[in-house]
């Protein structure tokens, strides 16, 4: 319970450490940078291999460029804009559905990394989505809490759908579009 305290503490408090943090202007070129990384490790060191003993390599790769796609297909189609960010919001709540069920396991060390990692998380999406939209910012923040706490909640009628290759797909294809917001988080950084 502790845990799923610290997880939500962590997401909701995302705008207070990013104030906190862009008191150092320097900083937020290097905040940045380290965050697109860090969305880059969590989808190839974990979303990546889970989808790939879901599906198999070959189609969770398809899947993972197919959402990377879209990502970059946005920018050319801007009408896609809406779609795609539903999309990786999608793949965010699902998220943290799996967090919430992982931190109803009870185990110590999943619950230091679930909240280790929804730091860069909520941080991420503070930083990509408040810049045009500080109220869809916080909604998305208070949302993910909602679904960490309600997997939490749930977690033993959603272990098994966990695994299911539906899920697998969608984990897949918004870590695609995660890249994406990655890949400028850190374009961002480079550039200031």
């Amino acid at each position: 319970m502790i845990a799923l305290v610290a997880a939500v503490a962590v997401l909701l408090g995302a705008p207070l450490i990013d104030a906190v943090l862009s008191r150092r202007p320097g900083l937020a070129p290097r905040l940045d940078a380290l965050l697109g990384l860090a969305i880059g490790a969590a989808i190839f060191g974990a979303v990546l291999p889970w989808g790939a003993d879901t599906l198999g390599w070959p189609w969770a790769l398809v899947v993972l460029v197919a959402g990377l796609g879209v990502g970059f297909g946005a920018h050319r189609f801007p009408a896609l804009g809406d779609a795609v960010n539903a999309f990786a919001f999608v793949g965010l709540a699902l998220h943290a559905l799996v967090d919430g069920v992982a931190l109803a396991g009870g185990q110590a060390t999943m619950g230091v990394a679930v909240v280790l990692h929804n730091l860069p998380v909520g941080l991420a999406l503070w930083r990509t989505v408040a810049p045009t939209n500080r109220q869809l910012a916080r909604l998305a923040l208070l949302l993910s809490a909602f679904i960490t706490v309600a997997g939490w909640m749930l977690a033993a009628h959603m272990a098994e759908a966990a695994s299911a290759a539906p899920m697998a797909m969608l984990q897949l294809g918004a870590g695609g579009t995660l890249l994406h917001a990655a890949w400028h988080l850190v374009s961002r950084s480079l550039r200031r």
